[in-house]
């Protein structure tokens, strides 16, 4: 087997939902990786969908059944680890490739993969690939993706992981890239994590069960919660730098109020989790985007200036942490930038670095245009729900239409603004948005996707308004 071509000794193996229309689409792209594909079909107490069965025949794949621990009659799976130990126990390959079904190959993967595999597969025992995790502003998302079956096995009821044998070699892998692209089939409830991590007994739980527990109490604003279990994760001995960073850029957030004063108990917290954050990995830069962003609101220029410098004085990293978020060193940057120049009468300075940008770009631009009468936290917030749901923001320039001399929206005339934004606007395509439209993940590409002809690209974008200059 280990002498046979690089396709023959992989498997992909996954565990899905009650998703046959993802699951088809994941195992029709990352079959030319693969020779033997395993799914188990893991949904809890809810009725299983013959569905998924029937897509699993018609790819070939070896299909199977997880079954809740008795008396956990819970509409969702129980133990993530058992379950993705099970789609392992299914294989035949020597080597497994892991993925969810919303997960789709990045470009050239599988020809990617097997050249990882001529060059380095007998020295290793995993690679870990990125997982660009869209939408989420975080792009390189390193997880130990590709691994011999035989070297290890999988722990955790949730957030689980490919625990690795202590002799194993890894290998960091800037290629192939797997990709998170969710669509509009429906998935199971957010509350199944916490309801899982909330049901292990306080004195069982994990680092990394206490870590992931804050995060589900904030995704579900039960800020107390959270910052208990922040307190608690910062106070163990074996928190990871890349994990206490986090905490306390969250830490700041949690304490953030509507309206930023100086000298509250609020502001205080929040400069000390960021300089903590900053002291923790002076090498990152979205602690210090954030004391940009604070002192921005707060008015105060001249310190909002030498952090927003400090932070693009930092270069790109060249080994990224899970968390790092590749908008700051490029479009997230540029904008606190430009509200900077704008708020100090430095109009001019602004549109010409967003004009230049736009003007190197080689795929399609985009002018977003987001006309804005009342509710001016609620547009700035929109504004970042479809920057951060863009495929490329590099390639998209924003524009608000704003009335003149409406005080209410002073907040937002940090931004781009124009009386007439479509007439202001340099893309070549024109976007027209509202507070009560949600972006699709990756709408940029699908509008371009559409106005090239396919009609599944305009099914998905069809709440939003679009056109050719």
């Amino acid at each position: 087997m280990e002498n046979s071509s690089p396709r023959e000794q992989i498997a992909l193996c996954l565990i899905v939902g009650n998703e046959p229309k993802r699951l088809d689409r994941c195992l029709t792209q990352f079959a030319p990786a693969v020779s033997e594909m395993c799914v188990v079909h893991a949904t809890g107490a809810e009725a299983k969908s013959l569905k998924v069965a029937e897509v699993c025949q018609k790819h070939g794949a070896k299909y199977d059944v997880y079954a809740n621990a008795p008396g956990n009659d819970w509409p969702h799976v129980d133990d993530f680890g058992a379950a993705r130990q099970q789609s392992f126990d299914l294989a035949t390959k020597p080597w497994v490739l892991w993925i969810d079904a919303d997960d789709v190959p990045g470009d050239n993967f599988a020809p990617a993969l097997h050249e990882l595999f001529t060059k380095f597969a007998a020295d290793f025992d995993a690679f870990a690939l990125y997982h660009d995790v869209a939408g989420r502003g975080i792009a390189h998302n390193l997880r130990e993706r590709v691994v011999r079956r035989d070297r290890g096995k999988w722990i955790n009821k949730i957030h689980e992981n490919f625990q690795l044998a202590p002799n194993a070699k890894i290998a960091r892998c800037d290629a192939p890239v797997v990709v998170h692209l969710p669509d509009d089939e429906p998935k199971q409830g957010s509350n199944r994590n916490l309801t899982i991590l909330e049901s292990i007994p306080e004195a069982d739980r994990t680092l990394s069960e206490i870590y992931h527990l804050h995060g589900e109490y904030m995704g579900a604003g039960r800020k107390n919660d959270a910052m208990a279990m922040a307190k608690k994760a910062l106070a163990h001995p074996r928190l990871e730098p890349t994990e206490r960073y986090e905490l306390c850029l969250n830490i700041a957030e949690m304490a953030r109020p509507d309206i930023i004063e100086t000298g509250t108990p609020e502001h205080a917290a929040m400069m000390t989790a960021l300089h903590s954050a900053y002291r923790t990995a002076p090498n990152r830069r979205e602690a210090l985007a954030l004391l940009g962003a604070l002192h921005l609101d707060l008015g105060d220029i001249v310190r909002a200036e030498a952090y927003l410098r400090s932070m693009m004085a930092l270069p790109r990293p060249i080994e990224k942490v899970w968390t790092h978020r590749d908008g700051l060193y490029g479009w997230a940057a540029e904008t606190l930038w430009t509200q900077l120049l704008r708020m100090t009468g430095r109009t001019a300075e602004a549109d010409a670095i967003e004009t230049t940008r736009l003007a190197a770009q080689t795929a399609p631009t985009i002018s977003l245009i987001q006309p804005v009468t009342v509710r001016p936290e609620q547009a700035a917030r929109t504004r970042k729900l479809f920057l951060d749901a863009a495929k490329n923001a590099e390639r998209i320039e924003h524009i608000f239409g704003l009335p003149e001399d409406n005080a209410d929206l002073t907040i937002l005339l940090r931004f781009r603004h124009a009386p007439d934004p479509a007439t202001a606007a340099a893309g070549q395509i024109l976007v027209h948005i509202d507070d009560e439209t949600a972006p699709p993940l990756h709408w940029d590409q699908r509008i371009v996707d559409a106005l090239e002809g396919d009609a599944a690209a305009t099914a998905t974008v069809s709440a939003l308004h679009y056109r050719r200059r």
